[in-house]
């Protein structure tokens, strides 16, 4: 049904905001920090990529050639708790098809999800401090699902930022 390049793609998401061909404005650098608000609409403060990524983290194709670890590894790791990407490293999602259960995931390095891998993650939260990129090259449509982040769980959730965002104001703070 859609053969659109992902440029095409992304133009077709963008259209209400932006006339056709028109490319997307740059950002400045105060641009790309991330503001964070609760569910008040409170200020939380403004948060900046982490300095143990520096001086940037991999690639997909580097990535996907050398990753740091797999996920599967760090859920291991968790033993049923919180499982952390760290810093500083690129970690491959390859957990299987079926469903995965976890006790949360908190992103601080990049975790990446090849295209088109089919998998579902159940989990009460996903912080990510750091890098999350997936995509999916087929087509939008009913049959064609990729993967799937299921948020579980009724309990609060504390957000506490790492590394050089841990002193932003209003944090750590209940994200739900």
């Amino acid at each position: 049904l859609f053969n659109d390049t992902e440029a095409t793609s992304r133009r077709r998401q963008r259209n209400l905001r932006y006339p056709k061909n028109v490319p997307l404005p740059k950002l400045t650098e105060e641009q790309k920090r991330r503001k964070l608000q609760n569910l008040a609409t409170a200020d939380i403060g403004t948060f900046a990529p982490l300095s143990c990524n520096d001086p940037g983290l991999p690639t997909a194709v580097e990535c996907e050639s050398s990753p740091a670890g797999t996920l599967s590894s760090l859920v291991s790791a968790a033993n049923g708790g919180e499982v952390i990407v760290p810093c500083g490293g690129c970690y491959v999602y390859d957990l299987p098809a079926g469903e995965t259960n976890i006790g949360g995931l908190n992103i601080l390095g990049k975790l990446y999800v090849p295209p088109n891998h089919k998998s579902t993650l159940l989990t009460p939260y996903v912080f990510v401090q750091g890098e999350l990129e997936m995509s999916d090259t087929n087509p939008i449509a009913p049959e064609n699902v990729s993967l799937r982040i299921v948020l579980t769980g009724t309990t609060d959730v504390m957000f506490a930022p790492a590394d050089s965002n841990a002193g932003v104001a209003g944090t750590p703070f209940n994200a739900g």
